[in-house]
């Protein structure tokens, strides 16, 4: 009778010891020759597979502890049956573990980079300030879809295991659409709330807000001609117009240089003629810029005037009656 091939249990243990592979098959007939080998390859095959997938928890579990330093750290409680080296074993740890680019992961600060809370009438400002940081952070890809989620599991040459770049490309999506989300107001919130990635929450806004309305573009052209300096000091009143030619380029409708200065120079105080005349006779139109520095520059000798005129002191010329006796 031929002897009984030995357990994968004996094989793996001569493996572990260093043994080499043959020696429990020496005694063996063919047939148990063959179903040795055929156990010796598998037990081999397992331990290869248990290599492997240790490795990968390793990286996996850096992954997760800190892949950014700067936005991540995680304290992780360990026991002592995974780690009996631990004098105190209920003591928590901090891990700070540098890792490839490949891996980081970036978060949004909303508050400082995207402060623009999206509303009716503001999607294009809302919009460009996240396209700026996706273009600088390289997130661009997860919205337009140039950068798709990897496959969930990668195909081996004999099992099927977990793909850690789809875990890290879900976890980098998650936190994009979380920023989108932290940036909406209120009542936007529930547009999005079955968007399960960003680029399905981007799409809907897109779609929602796709251009400006015409009725929002003749307000802000209304608000850009009403704009008078009244009270304003000149520094806000130019802050003011600005502002409005500004939004009118947003939503599409640039207004010309030449005709932001005349609107600016039509609404100043006869104590501005003397500049204004000054500009007006000019071969070449002023720029906005180089007429804010002029504007100001003036408003500060005006202003220099002003209080030499207030320390003037004043006099009284006393009225002398002339007795008629």
């Amino acid at each position: 009778m031929p002897h009984a091939a030995p357990s994968i249990a004996t094989l793996r243990s001569g493996l572990d010891s260093g043994d080499e592979y043959d020696r429990p098959t020496r005694c063996l007939d063919v047939h148990g020759l063959n179903a040795a080998r055929e156990d010796l390859n598998t037990a081999a095959f397992i331990l290869q597979k248990e290599k492997e997938w240790n490795r990968k928890t390793v990286v996996e579990e850096k992954t997760s502890s800190q892949l950014f330093p700067s936005l991540f750290t995680m304290t992780t409680q360990t026991n002592s049956t995974n780690n009996p080296n631990l004098s105190n074993p209920t003591t928590p740890t901090n891990s700070t573990i540098v890792h490839n680019n490949e891996f980081q992961l970036i978060t949004i600060n909303t508050f400082a980079q995207a402060p623009i809370k999206l509303t009716s009438n503001n999607y294009i400002s809302w919009k460009l300030q996240f396209q700026t940081l996706f273009i600088g952070y390289d997130l661009l890809g997860y919205i337009d879809e140039s950068k798709l989620c990897p496959p969930a599991t990668i195909l081996t040459d004999h099992s099927i295991i977990p793909n850690l770049a789809c875990h890290i490309w879900i976890r980098q999506d998650q936190l994009i659409l979380n920023a989108l989300i932290r940036s909406l107001s209120p009542t936007l919130i529930p547009f999005v709330a079955r968007s399960t990635t960003s680029q399905e929450a981007w799409t809907i806004l897109a779609n929602t807000y796709p251009k400006p309305s015409r009725g929002r573009i003749k307000q802000v052209k209304a608000l850009f001609k009403k704009s008078t300096k009244g009270n304003l000091n000149i520094i806000d009143f130019l802050q003011l117009v600005k502002a409005h030619a500004d939004e009118l380029a947003i939503l599409g409708a640039p207004i010309d240089e030449e005709d932001l200065t005349k609107n600016i120079i039509d609404e100043l105080e006869d104590d501005y003629k003397e500049l204004v005349l000054a500009i007006q006779a000019r071969d070449n139109s002023i720029s906005f810029d180089e007429l804010h520095e002029k504007l100001l520059t003036f408003e500060a000798s005006l202003q220099g005037i002003t209080k030499k005129s207030t320390h003037f002191p004043v006099t009284m010329n006393p009225t002398h009656r002339t007795s008629t006796n």
